[in-house]
């Protein structure tokens, strides 16, 4: 009697429901590798964070130009008496 209850509902499922079942299945294996990859994001950055050392205040300076700044040097005025 078993067999035959058992093949009835294996009989009863239609295509719509295994499109269902394969729509959430997709839904929860990508929310799992979601959760999983920003897990291991979160841990990285607060791994990276901590080996870099937090910069404090006496550490920060201002940093000079990589070269001085040039003065800006116009051409000579002419004046009406000069000729070329």
């Amino acid at each position: 009697m078993n067999e035959k209850t058992t093949a009835a509902s294996f009989a009863a499922h239609e295509p719509g429901d295994l499109f269902g079942r394969t729509v959430r299945s997709v839904a929860v294996l990508v929310g799992a590798c979601i959760l999983f990859v920003a897990t291991l994001s979160v841990m990285a950055v607060t791994i990276a964070s901590k080996a870099m050392g937090e910069r404090k205040a006496a550490d920060v300076t201002e940093t000079e130009p990589a070269a001085p700044k040039k003065p800006i040097v116009g051409r000579p005025a002419t004046t009406g008496s000069q000729s070329i």
